[in-house]
Formats: C-alpha cells, sequence, structure tokens
C-alpha cells in the first residue's frame, strides 16, 4: 500500500512501525498519514539512515546498485520536519565508530572490535554536534492525547 495514501481510517493504530521507510517517502505526506492513522497516545517507531557522515556518503556513492533511486538518508533537517508534522521525536542515534568493526567482521577479532566501538559509539554519541555523523536514528514519536 502506498504510505504516502494509506487507505485506513484516522485513529486505527496504537503503533506504527517501519525500518528503513521513511528516506524513500515524501516526509511532509508520510509524516502526516503517520499523524493521521495513529490513535491519540499511539506511538511511532522508525529505524532510518543518516545522510551526514563523508564517509559513509563516499560508500554509498561507490555502490550505487545497492540503493534505489528514491533513497534520500535523513539530515536533520527532515527530523525536524518530522518532528513539526506528527510531535515531539525521541532520537536515538546509532553506529559511528562501529563502522571500524567491519574490516573485521569475519574474523576473531569481530567481537572484541565490536565490544570496543560500541563502548566509543556510547561516548560520541552521547555529544549533539557528533551525533548526525552516525549511520542510523531510531526515532520514537508519541501522538498527542489532545488535538
Amino acid at each position: 500500500m502506498n504510505a504516502e495514501e494509506l487507505a485506513f481510517p484516522d485513529g486505527t493504530f496504537d503503533a506504527v512501525c517501519g525500518t528503513g521507510i521513511l528516506h524513500h517517502l515524501n516526509l511532509e505526506q508520510a509524516a502526516a498519514e503517520i499523524r493521521r492513522v495513529l490513535k491519540p497516545g499511539g506511538r511511532a517507531v522508525f529505524i532510518e539512515p543518516l545522510g551526514h557522515n563523508p564517509l559513509i556518503n563516499l560508500f554509498r556513492r561507490l555502490t550505487p546498485k545497492a540503493r534505489t533511486t528514491d533513497e534520500h538518508p535523513l539530515l536533520m533537517k527532515d527530523l525536524h520536519l518530522l518532528e513539526e508534522r506528527i510531535g515531539p521525536v525521541e532520537m536515538r542515534f546509532h553506529h559511528l565508530a562501529e563502522l571500524l568493526a567491519i574490516p573485521f567482521a569475519r574474523t576473531p577479532l569481530a567481537g572484541p572490535a565490536r565490544k570496543l566501538t560500541g563502548k566509543l559509539d556510547e561516548r560520541l554519541l552521547g555529544h549533539r554536534r557528533v551525533q548526525p555523523l552516525a549511520w542510523v536514528v531510531v526515532l520514537r514519536f508519541t501522538k498527542p492525547l489532545v488535538p
């Protein structure tokens, strides 16, 4: 079904969730639909890629066949637009230093590398200026009880 024109009545769902969906859509239309189909107090959770990290963007440019033409990794302005259209958003940023563990993925060092870079991410991503450089963001919205 077209996520920009959902065929559900207003206030149908207690929860709406998705992984890697919003960055393919017109955010204004998608946000309006999410807000419309959520019940008051309903929650929406999405996991989406971010588009601020120059190294990740280089990887994306070098692997164009791994993507579709409608993809647009989210920018901070997109997150603010979603917040304006849906309501307050909780943002949790993930996978910055953990990218350094990728070369060790199929080696005995994979576990220790992910553990070390995961701890580094906890520290780095605690800083607002660093957060947009993460690979992904988890977004959680709650529709207000009163319109």
